[in-house]
């Protein structure tokens, strides 16, 4: 009984013990997304600060900031203030899509930020038209952006008699108090210029990171797939590769293909055979999205008109090619969609649903002229 008994105190203690890890782990992942933000705003404001300055106004300057989740999705948002001159200064909210800053919204009328108590998707920017004119916009925020909802205006005439519209239509003016008293500023906080990191900078640390990762790779991998019976030197191993933006979001990918059943020379076709890799870089190393199965032969391509798309060409055998579409998201691909190409009914070449049941005319275009080959180089 009381072995019994000790059994469950310890199974009780180490499933709480999982929890606590887990909750730590959970608690370090938000950390780490919080910090990103930040940095990304920060260097958002000092590219923005440097632009306008150079080519807008010289005395032009960020007057103040906050980072908060106007929402609650976990996301945090961007609200800041500017002066470009003039009587009054201006202010923007931003969000971050696809990795990088984006203007959601901007104001004139020297803005303040609010939120609504009671609300937990809304925030209100208030700025003066005029010296007799001062408006509330109201925007319910979404992972979509901002939509606008209700816009409140103050007037006062001549005689200092203010009148209130909500949406055009007048209100009570203790109808609108009722609502401003839920109204709580939101206080930016001082902005301090950081340097931004400078792009080429940036490009040689990516490359740098990836030219030690492939060497690395190129040493592992011709010791994995050599063969006891065939002697090949380091410097004939097939290892291709291209580093690139995959999604205009500023962060370069590494695509690379290399040989896993044979070397150049041998006269055994069987033994050429490729695999193809997609990674991208994560806390200074290199992480691996994606990896082919084994094919004859895999090419890379672009797709004209799409920022954000990438072709892989797998040849199989007998002019049969397996074509998959992926869509570069932050840090992971997506399929979108999966062809055959080759002869599936009769001699004529052609595109089929990944089944072969379904013929698909043209995906990429009449002679797949939309598709652009991405040329890899060898390492």
């Amino acid at each position: 009984m009381n072995h019994k008994n000790s059994l469950c105190r310890v199974v009780c203690f180490l499933l709480v013990l999982c929890g606590f890890i887990s909750f730590k782990e959970a608690g370090r992942m938000q950390v780490q997304a919080a910090d990103s933000e930040k940095k990304l705003y920060l260097e958002y404001l000092a590219k923005e600060e440097k632009r306008n300055k150079t080519n807008v106004f010289e005395e032009y300057q960020i007057t103040g900031y906050k980072i908060l989740d106007l929402n609650k999705d976990g996301k945090k948002e961007l609200l800041y203030g500017y002066w470009s001159g003039g009587a009054r200064s201006s202010g923007a909210i931003c969000g971050i899509r696809k990795g990088k800053v984006k203007k959601l919204v901007d104001f004139g009328g020297s803005p303040q930020f609010y939120t609504v108590k009671g609300s937990k998707n809304q925030v209100v920017v208030g700025g003066a038209n005029s010296a007799y004119e001062y408006a509330y916009s109201v925007f319910v925020v979404s992972a979509n952006g901002l939509k606008e909802k209700d816009v409140y205006v103050r007037v006062y005439d001549d005689s200092d008699h203010m009148r209130v519209t909500k949406n055009e239509k007048e209100i009570s003016r203790a109808s609108f108090q009722a609502w401003e008293d839920k109204l709580a500023e939101i206080k930016p906080d001082d902005y301090k210029p950081v340097k931004p990191v400078e792009k080429s900078q940036h490009v040689r640390s990516e490359k740098e990171i990836y030219l030690k990762y492939l060497t690395r790779m190129k040493k592992s991998l011709l010791k994995k797939y050599s063969k006891s019976n065939i002697v090949v030197p380091l410097s004939d191993y097939y290892l291709e590769y291209k580093i690139m933006d995959l999604n205009g979001d500023g962060t370069k990918e590494l695509l690379y293909t290399f040989q896993v059943n044979g070397f150049p020379g041998s006269d055994d076709p069987s033994y050429l055979q490729q695999k193809g890799r997609i990674c991208t870089i994560q806390n200074g190393k290199v992480k691996q999205m994606w990896e082919s199965d084994t094919s004859h032969a895999i090419t890379f391509h672009t797709i004209k008109g799409s920022e954000s798309e990438i072709v892989v060409d797998k040849y199989i055998t007998g002019g049969i090619h397996h074509i998959e579409v992926y869509h570069v998201a932050s840090a992971k691909l997506e399929k979108n969609a999966s062809y055959i190409f080759g002869p599936i009914e009769g001699p004529e070449l052609g595109y089929f649903r990944k089944d072969g049941t379904e013929r698909v005319k043209d995906p990429f275009g009449k002679d797949d002229e939309n598709l652009k080959y991405i040329e890899l180089k060898r390492l």
